[in-house]
Parts: structure tokens; sequence; C-alpha cells
């Protein structure tokens, strides 16, 4: 499948990949998480196409197959996560994805403390 003259992979194959990444990382440990795949910001909408509607496809077969393997990041209260680029965290992208991967270890690991120890 080709989107605004660039290479996607179908959904498929998407699901058939994550399916296969996620037998390989079982092996290693039996607990991982996988993040959200951010929507493109303005400026990569505008120089390569709006292919919100594949991240969004890519990321309901996240959350089908991974359950509550998945971590959503984004949320509509939060200040923009990437930077300007469309396609790497900003400062606030860090600090979000901390927070909710910092969240989801707590509460697969409530005795393990994370963070500053005072």
């Amino acid at each position: 499948m080709r989107l605004y003259g660039k290479p996607w992979v179908g959904i498929e194959k998407f699901r058939k990949n994550i399916r296969d990444i996620r037998a390989s990382l079982l092996v290693l440990s039996k607990d991982c998480f996988f993040l959200e795949i951010l929507k493109p910001n303005a400026y990569l909408i505008e120089n390569c196409g709006d292919f919100s509607p594949m991240v969004s496809s890519y990321n309901a077969v996240l959350k089908e197959e991974l359950g509550n393997r998945f971590i959503e990041v984004s949320r509509n209260d939060v200040p923009p996560l990437l930077l300007p680029d469309g396609h790497h965290l900003n400062h606030a992208g860090h600090v979000e994805v901390a927070r909710v991967v910092s969240r989801a270890i707590k509460a697969r690991f409530p005795l393990i403390t994370v963070g500053r120890q005072t």
C-alpha cells in the first residue's frame, strides 16, 4: 500500500509483524509495553500528507493485539508532544511518555518504586 507517495505496511501485514515482535519479546521478558504511535502534526501533514487514518488503524491493531500492554500517550489536555519536524518527541513529549510508562510500571509492579527516592 502506498499513501501520499510513502510506503506503508498494509494492516494485516502490520498485525502479523506485531504478533511476531510480541512473540520475540515475550521470550526475553514476560512484561513489556508498546507505546501508541503518535499522529502527525501540522508540519508533517503539510509536507507528507495526512496519514492520520493509517496511524489510527495501526493503533487499533496495537490495542486489539496487545490489550493492557498497549499504552496510550496522547491526550487532548496535553501540549503538543512532537518537535516541529513532526517525528521526534519534544520535551513535553518525553515527559508525557515517562509519565505514562511510569504509571504502567507502577500498576504492573506495585512494590517497585519508580522515580526519585527521598
